[in-house]
C-alpha cells in the first residue's frame, strides 16, 4: 500500500519552458523540462549536423539588440518544447554569438545554460558541464542572480550524469539559496527550477535536501496563483516525508493539498490529492479514516471521464481501497474489490502496485483459513517485487515473513525456515534491527515446532539480546515465552517460571500489543494464539491469577481492535479524547516502520499517562480504547459482592483455558483439549438451520450439545459451579463461544444446564467490575418496531399500560428512542434484525430520524446514542453462519453496555413468532413478579423447554450483563 500512490497521474499545466506531465506522489521520471533524456555514449553524433556558433560583427550593446537576444531565445524555446532539439540549438548558438559580440553578459551566460540544456537531453554529460561551467562563471558577476541559479540547476544535472553527486548537491544547495534569498520577480519560474531541482536530488536519493526544493517551490507555486502545480509539489512532499518515516508531517502536507484542491474546484486535483490523504491515513494506521477518504474518491471518479483518469489509475485506487476493506475487516467484500483491480494495473506494468494487491490477497486468504492460496498470491508479490525498479528491501523483508507464516501455519515448518533466513539476511544487510530481532524470533518458534530445542535456545537468547536493547516488548514477551517452553521441556521448572514472569511482564505492555495489519503476518503464530499458549502455561504451572490477568488483557485487546478497525462510534461528548488517544496509539505503532521502541520511548509514557487520566475519570470509555489494567483483588471483589461464581473461557487454536472463580474467594484455572477450531464446527452446526428428519436432527444437536458439556466444563470445572439452582453462575466466553446457547447443553444425566443452574452471561469482567446502579425499581418499557407486530400487541397486553411506551414506525426513530429509555427498565427491539460479519454495518429496524430520508440505522449509530436503561432486548436477531469468531454478540452487547444498558438481551436465531412472543410474555410476567432477568429468563425457558425440549424452540436468548 506504501507503494500504491507513486501511478497515480493528474494532468499539470506547468509553465511551456518547462513541461507536462507530474504524478501525484510519483516516481520521478526522467522527464525534465518536458523531454525525455536518451542515454547516448559520450561523443556520439547526433541525427542532425550542429551548425558552427555564428560570428556577428561588433554590435553595440542597445535595448533594441538586448530584444534581438532575447527573441532568440524565446524561439529557441518554442523549438525545445516541440522536441526540435537542433533548431533550439541553432537559435541559443545565435543568442549566444550576438551577446558575446555586444558583451551582454546575462545573455551570454542565458544562452550557455540553454546550450547545457540540449546537451543533457542528448546524454552528452560532459558538453553540457562544460557549457554549465561557463555559464556559471560568466553569469557569477552580474546582478540576475536567478539566471546564475538556473545555471547552477543545469549544472548539476551534468554532474548527476556523471556520477559526480558531491558536486551536483553542492551546486543545488547553492542554486536554493539564490531562488530563497533574492526578490523573485517571477515566482513560477522559480517554482519550476526549483521543482527539477527537487527531483534531481530525490534521484540522487537525498530525500531531506529535496524536501527544502520541494517546500519552496510550492511557496512561489501559491505566489504564482498556481494552484494545480501547489498541489502536486504538497504531494511529491507527502510521499518524501512517508518514505522517512515521517508519517504525520506527511499526513499533514496531505491535508494542505486537499484543502488546496477544494479552492481550485479542479476535480483530477483533488483525486490526486485525496489518494494522498488517504495512503497517509493509512501508513498511519487509520484505516477507518483511510476508508472514507478511499469511498469518496470513488465516489468521485464515477463523475470523471474515462479518458482523463484511465482504467490503470482507477485500478490503482482500486489496489488502496481494496487493502483499506481488509483492514477494517470486510474481507470479502476486499478480494472483489482487488481482484478487479489487479487486471487494470497490470496493463500499466505498475508492478509495485501489483505486489501490494497480491500480498493482500494473500493475507486475507490466511486469515480465512485458505493456506495454499495465501502462499500462492504471496509468492506472486514476491515475484512482482524481485523484478520491480524499486529499491524496497524491507518490503521483500516482509513478504518472506509473510510466506513463513503460512508455511508454519500449515505445517510446512523447512521451508518456513528457509524463507525467514533469506529475511533475516536482508535485515542484517540493511541494519534493520527491529525485524531482526523479530525473525531470529520466529526462526525460534519454527525450531521448536521442528524439535531442535538446541538451536532454538540458541537463536531466542540472540532475539532477546537485540529486542532489550531496542526495548521491543512485542518481541520480548513472545521470546521469554518460548525461553520458558524450552526450559519446561528440559525440566528447569524455577527458571521456566521466572521466564513466564517475564514474558508477562512484557506481554502486558501497550507497546506489545498488535494492531491488525494486511501488509504483515510478522511471526508464525499470531498474539491471540501464542498469548494463549502463555495463558496455558502459566494455568499448568500453577500461577492461575496470572494467567487469568493475562487472559483478560489478550480478551480486551481483541475487542478493542475489532471496535477500532470496524469504525466504531463514542458518544460526541467523548469524541475528541476517544479519537486523540486511540489515533495516537495507531501513530506509535505505525513508527515501528520507521523508528525502534527504545526512541519512541517518551512518547508511549505521555500515550499511558492520558490514558491513566481517561481512566480514572470515564472508565466505561477507556475500555473502548485499550485494556484497563485489573486486579485479582478487584475481580473477587465483584465475584463476592453478587454472591455468584464465575467461569470465563480463553480458546486457543489447540487448547482452551477455564477459570473459575467463587465467593469463597478460590480461584482455580484448567487447561481443556479442545482448541477453536474444533468448538466453531461443533457450534457452526449448532446454528445451521434444521434439514430433512426433525427428530434425526434433534438427536444430532442433542450429540453435539452433550459432546461440548464434557468438553466445556469437566468435573474441575463442575466442582465450583454451587449446586443451588438459585445461585447465579456468569459465564464469560470467548471467541466461538458467544455464539453457544450454554443454558442448552446437556448434561450425563441428559438434563440441559439452565435445568440445575441460574445463567447469565458477560462480554467481558470489566463489565462486571463497572457495572452501574439499577435505573429503574418499575418494570417500564419502551417497546419498538417497524409496524405494528403481534408481538409487540401481545406483549404490551401482558403490561401495565402506564408503564409501557410504544413507537411505531417513523416514531420509533433513533433520537426517540434515546430520548424515551431515560430511566426505563427496559428497551425492546421488536423486528428482525440479521447481524452482520462486520458488527457495525448491522441495521436495525428502526427510522433514522427527520431530515435523513430514508438513511439506513446502523449499529455503529446506535452505539454511539444514550441508552440509560437496565435492559435491552433484541428479540429477533440472528448470528450470520460466517460470523465464526462471535464477534457480533460480543460486539453488540459491549457496544449497548458503553451507550447505557446494564443488560442485554437478544437471540442467536430467530425463534418462531409465537413460540418467541410466548416465551417473552412469560419473561415479562416473571419481572412483575419482583424476578431478576437471569431469574425471569430462566423461568421462560424452563416453561418453553416442558413444552418442546428442541433447544431451537426455547434456547435462542443469550443474556449478557450481571443479570439483575
Amino acid at each position: 500500500m506504501r507503494l500504491i500512490l507513486k501511478e497515480i497521474l493528474f494532468v499539470s499545466k506547468l509553465n511551456q519552458r518547462v513541461a507536462a506531465t507530474m504524478f501525484s506522489a510519483a516516481v520521478l521520471s526522467s522527464t525534465i523540462c518536458g523531454a525525455t533524456m536518451p542515454v547516448l555514449a559520450e561523443g556520439a553524433a547526433p541525427s542532425t549536423t550542429i551548425r558552427e556558433i555564428p560570428v556577428f560583427p561588433e554590435v553595440q550593446k542597445t535595448q533594441e539588440s538586448m530584444e534581438k537576444v532575447a527573441k532568440l531565445m524565446d524561439e529557441g524555446e518554442k523549438f525545445f518544447a516541440a522536441k526540435n532539439l537542433e533548431k533550439a540549438l541553432i537559435k541559443w548558438q545565435e543568442a549566444y554569438g550576438l551577446s558575446i559580440e555586444m558583451r551582454y553578459s546575462e545573455g551570454e551566460g542565458q544562452a550557455l545554460t540553454n546550450m547545457a540544456r540540449f546537451f543533457l537531453e542528448r546524454g552528452q554529460f560532459v558538453k553540457a558541464k562544460y557549457m554549465g561551467e561557463n555559464a556559471v562563471e560568466v553569469l557569477g558577476g552580474i546582478s540576475d542572480k536567478q539566471l546564475l541559479g538556473r545555471a547552477k540547476v543545469q549544472l548539476a544535472r551534468a554532474y548527476f550524469g556523471l556520477d559526480n553527486a558531491t558536486g551536483a548537491g553542492e551546486q543545488l544547495d547553492e542554486a536554493l539559496k539564490i531562488f530563497t534569498g533574492s526578490n523573485v520577480t517571477n515566482p513560477s519560474d522559480a517554482a519550476e527550477i526549483l521543482s527539477v531541482s527537487a527531483n534531481l536530488l530525490s534521484r540522487l536519493n537525498k530525500q531531506k535536501e529535496a524536501l527544502k526544493f520541494y517546500e519552496q517551490a510550492a511557496t512561489f507555486y501559491v505566489q504564482a496563483n498556481d494552484t494545480v502545480n501547489a498541489i502536486s509539489t504538497r504531494i511529491q512532499i507527502a510521499g518524501i516525508l512517508n518514505q522517512l518515516g515521517l508519517f504525520v508531517a506527511a499526513n499533514e502536507e496531505a491535508q494542505k493539498a486537499v484543502s488546496q484542491a477544494r479552492v481550485s474546484n479542479n476535480t483530477l486535483a483533488m483525486i490526486s490529492a485525496l489518494t494522498t490523504l488517504a495512503n497517509t491515513q493509512y501508513v498511519l494506521a487509520e484505516y477507518a479514516n483511510a476508508r472514507k477518504t478511499f469511498e469518496q474518491l470513488i465516489g468521485m471518479m464515477q463523475q470523471v471521464d474515462p479518458k482523463k483518469l484511465p482504467a490503470s489509475n482507477r485500478g490503482v485506487i482500486d489496489v488502496g481501497y481494496g487493502c483499506c476493506l481488509a483492514a477494517t475487516g470486510d474481507l470479502d467484500q476486499a478480494r472483489v474489490v482487488l481482484e478487479r483491480a489487479i487486471p487494470a494495473v497490470r496493463k500499466s506494468g505498475a508492478l509495485a502496485t501489483q505486489a501490494t494487491a497480491y500480498n493482500t490477497l494473500g493475507i486475507i486468504d490466511e486469515m480465512q483459513g485458505a493456506h495454499a492460496r495465501a502462499q500462492q498470491n504471496i509468492q506472486q508479490a514476491l515475484d512482482l517485487q524481485n523484478v520491480t525498479a524499486a529499491n524496497t528491501p524491507r518490503f521483500k523483508a516482509v513478504l518472506l515473513q509473510n510466506i513463513a507464516a503460512v508455511e508454519t501455519r500449515s505445517g510446512d515448518n523447512r521451508n518456513a525456515r528457509i524463507h525467514l533466513e533469506q529475511a533475516l539476511a536482508i535485515q542484517k544487510k540493511n541494519k534493520d534491527v527491529l525485524l531482526e530481532g523479530r525473525t531470529l524470533s520466529s526462526l525460534a518458534e519454527i525450531q521448536l515446532k521442528l524439535a531442535d530445542a538446541a538451536a532454538a535456545e540458541a537463536l531466542v537468547k540472540q532475539a532477546i539480546a537485540i529486542s532489550e536493547k531496542i526495548k521491543d516488548d512485542a518481541a520480548l514477551w513472545r521470546d521469554y515465552t518460548l525461553l520458558a517452553r524450552i526450559q519446561f521441556s528440559q525440566e528447569q521448572v524455577a527458571q521456566g517460571k521466572s521466564s513466564l514472569t517475564s514474558a508477562l511482564s512484557y506481554f502486558r505492555s501497550p507497546q506489545a500489543g498488535v494492531f491488525p495489519s494486511v501488509e504483515q503476518l510478522s511471526f508464525p503464530s499470531t498474539r491471540e494464539d501464542l498469548g494463549q499458549k502463555l495463558v496455558a502455561m502459566c494455568a499448568k504451572e500453577g500461577m492461575s491469577e496470572q494467567a487469568l490477568l493475562a487472559a483478560e488483557q489478550l480478551k480486551e485487546e481483541a475487542f478493542s481492535n475489532e471496535w477500532h478497525r470496524r469504525g466504531g462510534l463514542v458518544r460526541p461528548n467523548d469524541r475528541d479524547v476517544y479519537t486523540d488517544l486511540v489515533t495516537l496509539r495507531a501513530h506509535l505503532h505505525a513508527a515501528e516502520a520507521s523508528s525502534t521502541p527504545d526512541q519512541l520511548i517518551g512518547e508511549w509514557q505521555n500515550y499511558l499517562g492520558r490514558f491513566r487520566t481517561l481512566v480514572s475519570e470515564n472508565k466505561n470509555l477507556a475500555r473502548m480504547i485499550a485494556p484497563v489494567p485489573i486486579t485479582v483483588m478487584d475481580v473477587m471483589k465483584a465475584v463476592q459482592s453478587r454472591h455468584a461464581t464465575i467461569v470465563e473461557y480463553l480458546c486457543g487454536s489447540e487448547s482452551t483455558v477455564v477459570f473459575t472463580m467463587d465467593p469463597s474467594g478460590r480461584i482455580s484455572s484448567t487447561v481443556l483439549p479442545v482448541g477453536s477450531k474444533r468448538l466453531q464446527s461443533q457450534i457452526t452446526a449448532l446454528l445451521a438451520p434444521t434439514e430433512g428428519d426433525p427428530a434425526a436432527s434433534d438427536q444430532r444437536e442433542r450429540g453435539i450439545l452433550q459432546a461440548l458439556y464434557s468438553e466445556l466444563l469437566p468435573a474441575s470445572v463442575r466442582n465450583f459451579i454451587p449446586k443451588n439452582p438459585d445461585q447465579m453462575v456468569v459465564i464469560i466466553p470467548d471467541g466461538c463461544l458467544f455464539n453457544l446457547p450454554f443454558a442448552a447443553l446437556v448434561d450425563g444425566q441428559g438434563k440441559f444446564l439452565v435445568e440445575n443452574h441460574l445463567l447469565t452471561m458477560a462480554s467481558s469482567m470489566g463489565v462486571l467490575l463497572d457495572n452501574r446502579p439499577r435505573y429503574a425499581d418499575d418494570l417500564s418499557v419502551v417497546i419498538t418496531s417497524n409496524n405494528s407486530s403481534g408481538e409487540e400487541n401481545q406483549i404490551t397486553q401482558n403490561l401495565q399500560p402506564e408503564l409501557v411506551t410504544r413507537l411505531t414506525g417513523a416514531a420509533a426513530d433513533l433520537n426517540s428512542i434515546s430520548e424515551q429509555s431515560r430511566g426505563k427498565a427496559v428497551v425492546h427491539i421488536t423486528n428482525s434484525t440479521p447481524l452482520s460479519t462486520n458488527p457495525m454495518r448491522s441495521v436495525f429496524p428502526i427510522a433514522s430520524g427527520k431530515g435523513e430520508g430514508n438513511r439506513k440505522v446502523t449499529a455503529d449509530r446506535v452505539f454511539e446514542q444514550t441508552i440509560p436503561s437496565d435492559l435491552v432486548l433484541m428479540s429477533a436477531t440472528s448470528v450470520n453462519a460466517k460470523d465464526v469468531q462471535g464477534n457480533a454478540i460480543k460486539v453488540f452487547s459491549r457496544g449497548f453496555n458503553y451507550a447505557g444498558a446494564r443488560n442485554v438481551m437478544m437471540s442467536l436465531w430467530v425463534e418462531p413468532e409465537s413460540v418467541r412472543t410466548h416465551e417473552l410474555i412469560e419473561f415479562y410476567k416473571g419481572k412483575q413478579e419482583g424476578l431478576n432477568q437471569a431469574q425471569s429468563l430462566r423461568k421462560a425457558q424452563l416453561l418453553a423447554l416442558s413444552k418442546d425440549p428442541s433447544p431451537k424452540s426455547w434456547a435462542a436468548f443469550q443474556l449478557l450483563g450481571p443479570g439483575f
